[in-house]
């Protein structure tokens, strides 16, 4: 799992030398290849755990929020990899669900010292970001605040209402 934080980093070096579209394609393609390898990962591991079925749908965030609720009462005795693993994983599952419902593209961002994924959607009539890292933690880490359909409504709502020109991060 350390692979994810390796293949991140070197996406990150990789990208602050581009300058052609192609590049950036390029960047896309890699980004998206691992955040569907980790949305299977959370789909595998979850098999038999969740209530209904992880099925990359608006709906299955609500196991989600299971999983994550329930991760929430050992989060503590896990490690910072550990940690940071399983928020790669719940963090690329929710990328991937907007991903299969908005297309858009993927970059990385600076987030907390640490490159993440973050999905654009809406461009050129408009760019909305979506970093799902920091909800996951927070959730995993108790804070029912993070809501992740809770989260995700307001990503729908930020979608059908945003204005041309607009530009914002839904984190």
């Amino acid at each position: 799992m350390n692979y994810i934080k390796v293949v991140f980093s070197l996406i990150l070096l990789l990208s602050f030398s581009f300058n052609a579209n192609a590049k950036d394609d390029e960047l896309h393609l890699d980004i998206l290849n691992i955040v569907k390898e980790n949305a299977k990962v959370a789909i595998e591991n979850n098999r038999n755990f969740v209530k209904g079925n992880l099925d990359l749908s608006r709906k299955s965030l609500e196991d989600i929020e299971y999983v994550l609720d329930d991760a929430s009462f050992f989060v503590e005795d896990l490690n910072e990899e550990q940690k940071a693993n399983l928020i790669n994983i719940y963090a690329s599952y929710i990328l991937n669900v907007a991903y299969k419902e908005y297309g858009g593209r993927f970059t990385l961002f600076q987030f907390n010292k640490e490159p993440v994924p973050i999905l654009i959607v809406g461009e050129p009539e408009y760019s909305i970001g979506i970093l799902a890292h920091d909800k996951v933690e927070g959730r995993m880490n108790g804070d029912k605040a993070d809501n992740i359909p809770f989260f995700y409504q307001g990503l729908v709502e930020h979608v059908r209402d945003a204005k041309k020109g607009e530009k914002i991060i839904v984190k």
